[in-house]
């Protein structure tokens, strides 16, 4: 690919440590802007915790017992409870983000980037569950399936949520709170509908977090290299105290 290179020379007298500590500078900033997308292994921190815990709740030990706890206790309390609201629930957040966006609060990137990144996540989550249900064949709460493990529900919940709050984190806070409380409670109704134990709901929750991370990684990663190769690159000019901008394009 042939590169074109244009060169405008300011030509004036300068003092050239203070332009040399400005060039630096304004570099830094470049590098910065320009740095290459990459998966942080704290970002996954709480997801791997999530579905570690879920994992050992599904063999034997004090997690194990805690299911059956959990799942005796609701039953005993409300023994007639139904509700399809976690059919619905799940897809809340995610469907925030695109009436916001048609409502003009816009968030971290474009509806169309929005549909891409949360088909994406969807797609990744999808991946992970389905095989993981078929290989555990765990039996759920109320005998009707063996694909307990995870939960679907929850975990397609938590991508919408984490989806919300990536898009309107730098808007406020509580967007993502507000995300992360529906999950929640998308959590806790497949609970008290019997269809899932404790740990499916916290293995799950980390399946669908990690998803969306993951969805925006290859995003990110993606748009970086398409505008890497259509970049205009501004670089400072000094030579024989005379100061200038460097103008460069890939074409």
């Amino acid at each position: 690919m042939n590169k074109t290179t244009i060169l405008i020379i300011l030509l004036m007298s300068i003092n050239s440590t203070a332009f040399c500590q400005s060039a630096d500078s304004t570099m830094q900033e470049l590098n910065s802007y320009q740095q290459k997308p990459s998966l942080k292994a704290k970002d996954f921190i709480i997801p791997a915790v999530f579905v570690a815990y879920g994992s050992l709740a599904s063999g034997k030990g004090p997690l194990k017992n805690l299911n059956y706890s959990t799942k005796n206790e609701l039953s005993e309390d409300f023994p007639f409870f139904k509700s399809p609201l976690d059919n619905y629930a799940q897809y809340v957040p995610a469907a925030t983000v695109f009436g916001l966006s048609i409502l003009g609060v816009n968030g971290r990137n474009s509806i169309k980037d929005e549909a891409i990144i949360y088909a994406t996540a969807m797609g990744i989550n999808a991946a992970i569950v389905y095989p993981v249900k078929i290989l555990t064949a765990q039996m759920r709460p109320d005998s009707s399936a063996s694909n307990s493990f995870p939960s679907g529900h929850t975990s397609s919940a938590f991508v919408a949520a984490e989806f919300l709050r990536k898009e309107y984190a730098g808007i406020s806070p509580w967007y993502g709170i507000g995300g992360y409380l529906l999950a929640t409670g998308t959590g806790v109704f497949r609970l008290y509908n019997n269809k899932h134990w404790l740990g499916d709901i916290v293995a799950g929750a980390g399946i669908g977090i990690a998803s969306t991370k993951l969805a925006y990684f290859f995003h990110d990663r993606i748009k970086w290299n398409r505008d890497k190769k259509q970049a205009v690159t501004i670089l400072p000019y000094y030579s024989n105290r005379n100061a200038g901008i460097l103008f460069q394009k890939k074409l």
